[in-house]
């Protein structure tokens, strides 16, 4: 009798952890280091982006871009380093996308010459109320820096904007930026 009791549990707790294997495979977003914590939205512009990018190198959290003005084209950025590549998201899917994604918070960079109304409109009527950084973006660097306790995030904002230099839509030729991964220290 005793042999058969340790047979079964032998049986139950490794059937558990073939279970736990087979489970943490087949769903995406499944675990602490998969999770979605925080969701940055933007516009594809050059300024926005970068801070988005370097929000994400700091973090490990995928962010979203919305359309520039005049163009189409809505695209998650997953973490993951350059082995990470863009989705596009169908217009018409995109509430659902974040409502799957289902982040604990969700922050966009830019007024709405950034981030079109509607977006922000479909974000609150799914149930999220996103917290928005805009103004000067030396300042929107420091005070999401302090927000999302990122200690670099401010130091390499400036160091990326001497650089490339800040764009403000509406105040010259829309371009989106190419999918490129902006390498910085961590000095």
């Amino acid at each position: 009798m005793k042999k058969l009791i340790a047979l079964l549990a032998m049986l139950v707790i490794g059937s558990g952890s073939v279970f736990a294997g087979f489970w943490d495979w087949s769903t995406p977003y499944q675990g602490p280091d998969k999770d979605v914590i925080t969701l940055v939205i933007t516009g594809n512009y050059k300024t926005s982006r970068t801070m988005a990018e370097l929000i994400q190198y700091e973090t490990r959290q995928p962010f979203i871009l919305l359309p520039y003005s005049g163009a189409k084209g809505i695209f998650f950025c997953p973490a993951g380093g350059a082995d990470a590549v863009a989705m596009e998201i169908e217009p018409d899917k995109f509430a659902q996308f974040v409502g799957f994604l289902n982040p604990k918070r969700i922050i966009i960079l830019g007024d709405e010459r950034y981030v079109d109304p509607e977006y922000r409109r479909l974000l609150q009527h799914i149930g999220f109320a996103p917290v928005t950084f805009s103004g000067d973006w030396n300042n929107v660097a420091r005070d999401v820096a302090a927000f999302m306790r990122l200690q670099y995030l401010e130091k390499n904002f400036e160091y990326v904007q001497k650089h490339i230099g800040t764009y403000v839509p509406g105040q010259g030729k829309s371009i989106a930026v190419p999918a490129t991964v902006i390498t910085v220290t961590e000095k």
